[in-house]
């Protein structure tokens, strides 16, 4: 019986982790998939739009619905501890990446943006193993440097062996998120996803 009881709470466990992989890799599907989409608006919003008032309504209209969410949450204001790094995530997610890949923008298109910004894992993973402490084998950092440097080939290729103006412009984006998902990252852990 107690073996029984034993075997039935294992299965739900198992089953518990299956489904939080699962519903993590769906959610981590459709992020992407969203965020593969940010350079293709931007440049159609760029049309009509200055970078400066694009990001403006993007920190509103994010702003906004985050106050929203909380509210309706009922959450707490967060421990002074915790503020540096909020800020530091909201500038850089809110800012730094949308300004700066809004002026790249108005000088080249988002399929290269899209292929530059390849570069924004390697970074995050480099400052988040830095800013956590955390170790990662020499596989892991050979993978994520090849992409890397196959980001900086298409770069010379494409330019001619100079970086450009938008170039810069894309790597100053890739940077500014980079940042703010590592500090955002060591957030989360204490506060939670929805409250960061």
């Amino acid at each position: 019986m107690i073996y029984r009881a034993f075997c039935f709470t294992m299965h739900d466990q198992t089953m518990n982790t299956h489904t939080h992989i699962w519903r993590g890799m769906i959610y981590g599907f459709i992020g992407m998939a969203c965020f593969s989409l940010t350079a293709p608006f931007t440049r159609l919003a760029l049309q009509g739009f200055s970078p400066y008032f694009i990001t403006a309504g993007r920190v509103s209209i994010a702003g906004v619905l985050a106050a929203l969410i909380l509210y309706l949450r009922r959450e707490h204001w967060p421990a002074r501890v915790y503020w540096k790094r909020l800020v530091m995530v909201s500038l850089g997610v809110s800012v730094g990446f949308p300004l700066s890949l809004g002026i790249a923008l108005t000088h080249t298109d988002a399929s290269h943006a899209g292929i530059v910004l390849a570069i924004l894992p390697l970074l995050t993973s480099i400052l988040g193993a830095i800013s956590h402490q955390e170790k990662h084998g020499k596989s892991f950092w050979l993978i994520a440097v090849s992409g890397c440097l196959s980001v900086l080939a298409y770069i010379f290729w494409n330019s001619g062996i100079r970086l450009v103006a938008a170039d810069l412009w894309l790597l100053l984006a890739a940077i500014s998120a980079a940042i703010a998902y590592s500090a955002g990252a060591s957030v989360t852990r204490t506060l939670g996803g929805i409250n960061t």
